[in-house]
């Protein structure tokens, strides 16, 4: 069901959308979820769709263009391996692929690049944090 919205919801949920297939792991939404979860297992943190500065202006009669970036966190327990973590990250940022285009509505959004995962992860909270960003663009 589409739900009723400006550009930026339908570009949150046009990514939402796409990231509620990944099955591996549970996937939380912030703000929706506002205490991170505790689990001895594995799971994702969707924090938020950053518009970039540099959002275009493409013509008087074209489609607005967006641009922005999703950011993921991937939550791993203590006792895993950098490897099992670092793993778990990659097939989350495998999850979205270069120049597929994921729609919502009127809206379509499209990965811009392929998505990484920055750093050597950090402690939060007793887990592992994996920060993945997915840089994507939208028209509608």
């Amino acid at each position: 069901m589409t739900q009723l919205t400006n550009p930026d919801g339908k570009i949150f949920l046009a990514l939402k959308t796409h990231m509620d297939t990944w099955a591996e792991t549970p996937v939380f939404y912030n703000p929706d979820v506002p205490a991170q979860p505790v689990s001895s297992d594995p799971y994702v943190i969707v924090t938020d769709t950053r518009l970039d500065a540099d959002t275009r202006y493409v013509g008087g009669d074209d489609p607005d263009e967006y641009r922005g970036t999703l950011s993921l966190s991937v939550m791993c327990p203590m006792g895993y391996t950098a490897a099992q973590a670092i793993g778990i990250a990659g097939r989350v940022a495998d999850h979205w692929q270069k120049g597929a285009w994921y729609p919502y509505g009127d809206m379509m959004v499209q990965g811009l690049a392929r998505p990484r995962v920055i750093g050597a992860g950090y402690q939060d909270a007793g887990m592992m944090r994996y920060p993945v960003t997915v840089k994507w663009r939208a028209v509608g």
